[in-house]
C-alpha cells in the first residue's frame, strides 16, 4: 500500500515574497463521531442565530464543521455569524472555504465583498495573509485545513493569515495525513 509519507516532498521555501512550501509526514486518523452529531451542532447553531447570539452560533457551526465541511451552506452561516461578532480572521478563512465550494454566485459575490471588508480591518491590524503551497503527492489531493476544505496539492497557493492550523489529505488507497503547522 503506498502512503503519502512515501510520496511527500520535503520542501521549505522561505523569505521569497512571505512564501512558504510545507510538506507534512502522515499520521493514520480515526472518525469517532457521527453525522447526527454534526446535524445537532448545526441546528442549535442556527438557534443561536435566531436568537442573535452569534458568538455562540459560531462555536456551534464550528462543532458541526469537520461533518458538514462538504456543504457551502455552513461556510455561508460560518461568514455571515463571524461577520455579525466582527471576528475578520474568521471571516477571511471562512471565506476561503465558502468560495473553494461555490466560486461563481450571487452568494459568492457576497462573500467575496464580504471578505475584502475583513481583509481591509485585518490590515488596519497589520495582518495579511501570507502565501502557503502544499507539496504533496500524488498532486490534486484535497486538502482540508482546520476542517475546511480549500483546495488541491500543489495546485494555486492559498493565502492563509499567520496562526496554528492542521492539514487534511486523504486519497483511497493511501494513508490519511493530518499535520499541524503554523503560519
Amino acid at each position: 500500500m503506498k502512503t503519502l509519507r512515501d510520496a511527500l516532498l520535503l520542501a521549505l521555501a522561505l523569505g521569497v515574497a512571505a512564501t512558504a512550501v510545507i510538506a507534512m509526514p502522515c499520521v493514520a486518523q480515526a472518525q469517532e463521531d457521527t453525522a447526527e452529531a454534526g446535524d445537532r451542532y448545526y441546528d442549535r447553531a442556527l438557534r443561536y442565530v435566531k436568537t442573535k447570539k452569534y458568538d455562540k452560533a459560531v462555536e456551534f457551526f464550528e462543532k458541526a464543521l469537520p461533518y458538514k465541511n462538504e456543504s457551502s451552506d455552513i461556510f455561508y452561516n460560518l461568514v455571515n455569524t463571524a461577520e455579525a461578532i466582527k471576528d475578520y480572521e474568521r471571516v477571511y478563512f471562512y471565506a476561503l472555504g465558502f468560495l473553494y465550494l461555490e466560486p461563481d454566485t450571487d452568494d459568492a459575490r457576497a462573500v467575496v465583498r464580504k471578505q475584502k471588508a475583513a481583509l481591509k480591518a485585518l490590515k488596519k491590524r497589520k495582518l495579511a495573509p501570507v502565501e502557503v503551497t502544499f507539496a504533496i503527492e500524488p498532486a490534486g489531493i484535497e486538502l482540508t485545513i482546520n476542517d475546511v476544505v480549500l483546495g488541491r496539492a500543489q495546485r494555486t497557493p492559498l493565502q492563509l493569515l499567520p496562526g496554528q492550523y492542521t492539514v487534511k489529505a486523504s486519497k483511497l488507497d493511501y494513508i490519511d495525513l493530518s499535520h499541524p503547522f503554523e503560519v
